[in-house]
């Protein structure tokens, strides 16, 4: 919803995104208290901003009236604060509610955001202030504030937590009280030292695997380890760099991370501010690429909301940036093997119209499930420089469809076994490599649904053609689907009847839904940004093609594709051809095995595909 007109009182008319409805909030309905967003958003948020505003504004023209406002907003704060009550996102006052509680706001996570922005500003001004004042805020504010935060409910590895490490720590270094710096640098289970040894795969990814989560919670250790760093800790900033490294690995060639689990757009210039402090602690060359473009990035106001990025006075690229040269180093792109991470990178090709392929085989984490998918091998394609084949990520939570469609099985490139949700269970790499320029991944799994199991193989054949072969086991009255999402217009689907969409988690949100005729054969098209990609669909039974539209990222309609078939011994062989071919692509089965060896014949090329993990070009 948007904010309407005011209607006095801390109360505000309430507006749907399109304007057709009003609503009014409820005070003592949490779930309906409005006014409350409003509030921290509006008021408390904006308190904030001004007074760290004022603050750098005073430290830059020595002017004492931005001082002396900047301490009547401080000052304020230290009168009113421990009298608003306690409350959480659940309407009560719960220390042990998994969000914690705030006083400002419902949770501890917006209340540890918005104490660090005061203390932000506070840093600026705070030699300036007598004893007395240092002692009324310390005692009313800050640390009623920090105290508070630490005894909400310990949430371990996690993004939050290191929200709540920044709040407390940098009060500690603000207000000279060690005590409040070691917890939030060494606290069992939680603290900065914690979260940078065990939140973050060796490959340098934090856990969750979703882009946009990686720099959310590296913001705060970068605030709490420069703080550390300003008062003689250099120890964090190791673990930084290997964090800001680690996106580059993911990066698209225009330069986008793949939307997966419950990520957002992430176009890396745009978050530039990141890499200019990297830049200038560490000096990776690496970095200008993300730098140079970022500096000419024009995105408005409606993109930076959109990928969530915080362009105020404090942002990292006001205080860190550096001189670059005119033009950036070419990036090393290339096929990648993250196996800490679970992620295999294939590439080929040069510039924007180069092929890159994301597999994604591993969710084994102890926090699993909180901001990841059940997409076990899903996969990622960009080519003719677009996104073609593609994970919805999340667009919004409080929508019907995030958990409805993005956190569900069908809505990615992944198998789906009687219409339900995989389990958070462990896949593995089987192998990844590169034979006659021919870049392959092979990953497994068998413990997504029980008695089922799912062997993929993903190849680059060539520049403009990319093969996935599945290899899949079930019992014979399992129903097999397999997803599929591709970007673009409709341009051929295959003759087909209306499907009834079952009122099943994911499925339902389909649309337009048909299904074909059962056939070991299919084709279809979709059209984008004036090309073609044509998909082949060959298997060893007669399967169905479910065709409709899902849902892709911020909402937009896109093909689907499932493939229909009962239980037993399965193999399907995909063809996505990014030149609008529709040359045959063709293969046989070579044994009688459960998991038999295949051979594909593919534009002149011959693969031999072992599901033990070999791929072999004759």
């Amino acid at each position: 919803m948007k904010p309407g007109k005011y209607l006095g009182n801390w109360h505000w008319e309430h507006h749907n995104q399109d304007g057709t409805k009003t609503y009014y909030g409820v005070d003592s309905i949490v779930s309906k208290d409005y006014d409350g967003v409003l509030i921290l958003t509006l008021v408390h948020a904006a308190w904030a901003t001004r007074f760290t505003a004022l603050a750098f504004a005073y430290r830059m023209s020595g002017n004492s009236l931005y001082l002396k406002r900047a301490v009547q907003i401080l000052e304020a704060y230290a009168k009113v604060y421990t009298r608003i009550p306690f409350h959480n996102k659940a309407g009560g006052n719960d220390f042990m509610y998994e969000t914690g509680v705030g006083r400002v706001s419902s949770q501890a996570l917006d209340e540890s955001v918005w104490l660090i922005k005061i203390l932000q500003g506070a840093s600026l001004i705070w030699n300036d202030l007598s004893a007395a004042q240092h002692a009324n805020i310390e005692n009313n504010f800050l640390f009623p504030a920090v105290d508070m935060i630490q005894h909400c409910f310990n949430l371990g590895i996690h993004n939050i937590s290191n929200w709540y490490n920044a709040a407390v720590g940098m009060t500690g270094y603000l207000t000279s009280n060690p005590a409040l710096v070691d917890w939030a640098l060494h606290e069992k289970n939680r603290g900065l030292q914690y979260q940078l040894q065990k939140g973050f795969t060796a490959d340098g990814h934090w856990y969750e695997n979703a882009p946009a989560y990686h720099f959310y919670a590296l913001k705060p250790m970068i605030l709490l380890a420069e703080s550390a760093k300003n008062n003689g800790d250099t120890s964090f900033l190791a673990g930084l760099k290997k964090a800001l490294d680690a996106p580059l690995q993911l990066m698209m060639p225009d330069m986008n991370l793949p939307r997966i689990n419950d990520s957002r757009e992430v176009y890396l210039p745009a978050f530039k501010g990141y890499y200019e402090y990297g830049y200038s602690r560490f000096k990776n060359q690496d970095y200008l690429p993300v730098l140079i473009n970022g500096r000419n990035f024009k995105g408005g106001l409606e993109t930076v909301k959109k990928i969530g990025n915080d362009f105020d006075v404090f942002d990292f690229s006001l205080l860190y940036r550096e001189p670059l040269p005119e033009k950036a180093p070419p990036f090393s792109f290339g096929s990648r093997h993250l196996d800490h991470t679970g992620l295999d990178i294939l590439y080929q090709g040069e510039g924007k119209n180069a092929v890159w392929l994301l597999t994604k085989y591993d969710i084994n984490h102890p926090s699993k499930g909180w901001h990841t998918h059940p997409d076990a091998l899903n996969f990622v394609l960009y080519g003719s420089g677009t996104q073609i084949s593609i994970d919805p990520g999340t667009a919004e939570y409080g929508a019907a469809s995030h958990v409805g469609w993005d956190k569900t099985t069908v809505a990615h490139n992944s198998m789906v076994i009687n219409q339900q949700n995989q389990a958070f269970k462990s896949s593995k790499s089987l192998s990844f490599g590169k034979t006659k320029g021919v870049s392959f991944s092979f990953a497994k799994t068998d413990s997504a649904y029980m008695g089922v199991s799912q062997t993929r193989c993903y190849i680059l054949a060539d520049s403009t053609t990319v093969l996935i072969a599945d290899w899949i086991t079930a019992p014979v009255s399992d129903t097999i689907d397999i997803a599929y999402h591709q970007r673009g217009n409709w341009k051929t689907k295959e003759s087909s009847q209306p499907w009834q969409i079952p009122d099943i988690k994911g499925y339902q949100f389909l649309k337009e839904a048909s299904i074909t005729i059962s056939d070991t054969s299919h084709l279809f098209t979709t059209s984008i940004a004036q090309k073609e990609i044509v998909t082949g669909i060959n298997a060893s039974q007669p399967v169905q093609l479910i065709e409709g539209m899902g849902i892709g990222p911020d909402f937009e309609l896109v093909p689907c594709v499932i493939t229909r078939c009962r239980g037993g011994k399965l193999f399907v062989l995909w063809s996505i051809r990014l030149d609008g071919s529709s040359v045959p692509i063709r293969f046989e089965i070579l044994d009688q095995n459960s998991k038999p060896k295949i051979k594909v014949y593919c534009h002149g090329k011959v693969f031999l595909l072992d599901p033990a993990g070999k791929c072999v070009i004759e």
